[in-house]
């Protein structure tokens, strides 16, 4: 990251590659809101009869990157968007880029889309919420 100051997401974006050589990572379209949660370690009880002073003992185990959610304006015609559904019928792992904004850097990983989820309020604007499960590592360049 070459910066040190706090910042926006305005002008960043979440792209999903096409598997393709070489690889086209398309930027799905108007995307309002990003998270990435649930990044964790895990870890086993390795309590036993000569533990110290009766407490519980563990040691880590694997790393779950967790998750990618994003929600977007909800363009039903939009291709990028019905990418989505098309990668999660056909339960391909794609890698994914978010881009931060003012070259701030990306971070990239891959995953499955697992959720597409439509909101259709008539008193609001349509929206798309999509997660996808992150699998191996997350890099932040």
């Amino acid at each position: 990251m070459s910066s040190s100051r706090a910042f926006s997401f305005m002008g960043g974006n979440v792209e999903m590659g096409d598997g393709a050589s070489p690889e086209v990572f398309n930027p799905i379209a108007e995307v309002r809101k990003v998270t990435i949660s649930g990044n964790k370690v895990d870890f086993a009880d390795v309590t036993n009869i000569q533990s110290p002073n009766n407490y519980k003992e563990f040691i880590p185990t694997l790393i779950e990157a967790g998750e990618l959610s994003f929600e977007c304006n909800y363009i039903p015609a939009d291709t990028t968007q019905a990418s989505l559904v098309t990668a999660r019928d056909a339960r391909t792992k794609h890698n994914w880029k978010v881009v931060l904004p003012s070259t701030l850097g990306n971070i990239t990983f891959a995953g499955f889309v697992s959720s597409i989820d439509p909101s259709l309020d008539y008193s609001k604007e349509a929206t798309l919420s999509v997660k996808v499960k992150i699998t191996g590592a997350v890099t932040l360049a």
